[in-house]
């Protein structure tokens, strides 16, 4: 849920708030087993900044550490761009969804990463 294609289906619906209702409105994709493993490996390098991490690092098969600003967008994006396929998104799609998302939101860097990545994916 933690990607831009599933923030960009909220907006959708939501103005102001996010509740319980609204949430049970919106769609989460099927993965397949290879982009299901990819996720847990982003999102475990995302969310492993140090060895205070390292046993869920070790399970996720990734190692903790500190990424730069480029390095997180290019994860990022890469999150956003196989749940992006997963919901049967490609290129076209691409820049439908990023113009719902200021500069200041989704950076070059994210934004190139999501496209560069759906590119390939598709």
């Amino acid at each position: 849920m933690n990607s831009l294609p599933f923030d960009w289906q909220a907006r959708r619906f939501v103005e102001t708030h996010m509740n319980f209702f609204v949430l049970e409105l919106l769609t989460v994709p099927t993965f397949s087993d290879g982009a299901y493993d990819a996720l847990v490996k982003l999102g475990a390098r995302l969310s492993c900044p140090d060895d205070r991490f390292a046993e869920v690092a070790a399970a996720c098969g990734v190692i903790p550490g500190i990424l730069d600003t480029e390095e997180r967008a290019q994860l990022r994006g890469e999150v956003d761009a196989l749940v992006a396929k997963a919901y049967g998104l490609g290129p076209a799609e691409a820049d439908i969804l990023l113009d719902d998302f200021s500069l200041d939101a989704v950076g070059p860097v994210h934004r190139g990463a999501f496209r560069n990545e759906l590119d390939r994916l598709c």
